[in-house]
Formats: C-alpha cells, structure tokens, sequence
C-alpha cells in the first residue's frame, strides 16, 4: 500500500521543461527527453503540448502559469536560449525575467540543463554561477532524478557521541647537553678480594646476587645512565641525589665534586651534567653499586628497568 502511495504521489508532480524551439534538430532532443522523463514516471510537458491542447492561448500567460504552477522546472540551455535572454524580447527573454526573479525564492524548484556542456556561449549571466547538469554523460542522469526526487546522491554519517582523547605532549625546557670527557678513575679496577655483593630484585621472583665483573665501564654507559636516572622529568631530584652521593662519599672516603643540596653548579649546568659529575668521583666498582642502587629506588622511570638489564648484563655476574 505505501508503495502504490508514493507511485501515485511521484506521478501527481508536474515537471514542466522549457527551452528555446528555433533550431529544430535541438527542439527535437528536448521532446525526446521529455519523453523519457515520462517513460522513467515523471509527469513531465512542455509548451507544444499545452498549446496543442487549446485553439488560442496567450502565451505569455501559459508560461507565467506553468512557472507557477509546476512542482518542478526544467530548463534547457543552449546558444539559441542565451541569445534570446538578451534581446529584452520574445517568449524566452519573458520567461528568462521571471525564472531570474523565482530561482532564489525556491532554489530547488529550477533545474539548469544542458546536451552541450558548459561553454560560456551557453549559460545566462544570471545562471553563469549555478549548477548545470551535462546530460551528455549517463552518470550524471542519477543527479538529474535526485534533484527530481529531492533525494541526496550522498549521504553521511551520524555524529558519533565521543570525540578522540587529546594527549597533549609536554616540551621540555632547552638544557646544554653535558660535554663527554673520559672517566679519570678508570682504571682503578677492584681486586678479587674488592667483589662488590648487589641483590637485585627481579619482578618479584626470588632475589638473584650479582657482582660486579670488573669489565671497564664505559664513559658512555656513565653519561647514558645520568641521562635516565636524572632526566628532567625524574622524580629524582637534585637535592636527593646529592645527599645519596655524600653518603657514599663519607663510606668510601671519596670527594665529590657537587655538594650543596641546593642546584648551583655553574654556567651551562643541570641536574644530569651535575650527576655525572658526582658518579665519575667513584671507582668503576662503586658506580656499579651506585647506579644498581638508584635504578632499584626509581625503578618506575620509563627507561630505567631497560638501563638496569643492560648495567648487570654488561657489568655484573651473578653470585656463585
């Protein structure tokens, strides 16, 4: 039943098609595309059919009356059509006055077409800046129908109810990169009898005992693990590593270079420059035990589980 409904409705719109007749080979194409329309279900007419239909008509009020009274209008463009919109006579010239008066009260009452493209010899000044549909390409017949059928070629989606999570990425201030000089206790390296003992705890599991290897460590791996340990963003705060360092300065009868909690190291100083410094004072054993310590209190650092594995893989062994 609704579909008989909307067939009846479709079938009850009045499409009227208006065009310039002189050239006949062109007023023959319009009566074949008016035909068409009518075959595909569109109550279409144009002007030779209501005149057929009456002895007299005036037709200056024929046109008045179907620019009023259709549901739709169709208007065939082409170089007879343009020409006779501007000799301010005739027919057409009438009728291109009153479309160009209506067009923008009901925008989608009026349809541009054309067989011939889009040549400036063909569109009115008034319609140079309106859609056209090239009913020379078969695809662009759907366009025609859905501006017929007041139907979208295209549709979108719904709006969704979340947006995406923004996740701001915070800039870190400039800091002057700490200058790599070589370690100057090098190569005090311990005795069999200088082993330093470290518990490591592993992710809960059983606790696994390493020494210290004696493997010289490399001015790289020093300046890599300063930069992890105390990175800007560290919870390991100057202040704290200071105090860490003077007590293993007081166990080790060790001076340090950086000793006031406060930061003040010179000109092009920072927490990780300031660091190294302090870690380069001990003795290859004593930064193995120093680093293996910091890196088991600020184990939740990003990048410290990753310098942990590598300083007990490289520097340590396990415990017989």
């Amino acid at each position: 039943m609704n579909d008989i409904v909307e067939d009846k409705l479709v079938k009850e719109e009045t499409i009227f098609v208006t065009y310039c007749s002189d050239n006949k080979e062109h007023a023959d194409k319009v009566e074949r595309f008016v035909a068409k329309l009518r075959m595909e279900g569109y109550n279409a007419t144009i002007d030779q059919i209501l005149m057929q239909d009456h002895s007299s008509i005036d037709f200056r009020d024929m046109m008045h009356g179907q620019l009023q009274k259709a549901d739709k209008v169709i208007v065939v463009l082409s170089s007879e059509y343009k020409a006779k919109t501007i000799t301010e006579k005739g027919g057409v010239w009438i009728e291109y006055q009153l479309i160009r008066k209506l067009i923008d009260e009901e925008p989608k009452k009026y349809i541009l077409v054309s067989f011939d493209g889009f040549g400036e010899e063909l569109i009115p000044l008034a319609f140079k800046d309106r859609f056209v549909v090239d009913l020379r390409n078969a695809d662009n017949w759907q366009k025609l129908y859905a501006k017929l059928n007041d139907e979208p070629m295209i549709t979108l989606p719904a709006v969704g109810l979340r947006r995406p999570k923004i996740v701001a990425r915070e800039i870190e201030p400039y800091e002057v990169e700490p200058t790599s000089v070589s370690n100057a206790v090098e190569d005090f390296l311990p005795t069999e009898g200088q082993a330093v003992v470290i518990e490591v705890p592993e992710n809960k599991m059983p606790k696994i005992t390493y020494v210290y290897n004696g493997s010289p460590i490399k001015p790289m791996f020093l300046t890599a693990a300063s930069e992890t340990l105390a990175a800007t963003s560290s919870k390991l705060s100057w202040s704290i590593s200071v105090r860490r360092f003077l007590d293993k300065a007081i166990e080790y009868d060790v001076d340090i270079p950086h000793t006031n909690v406060i930061f003040n190291i010179g000109a092009g100083g920072n927490k990780r420059s300031g660091f190294l410094d302090n870690l380069r004072a001990f003795s290859p054993a004593q930064q193995f035990e120093i680093m293996n310590e910091f890196c088991d209190e600020y184990h939740f650092e990003p990048k410290v589980p990753e310098l942990k594995r590598k300083l007990v893989e490289t520097y340590g062994k396990a415990a017989e």
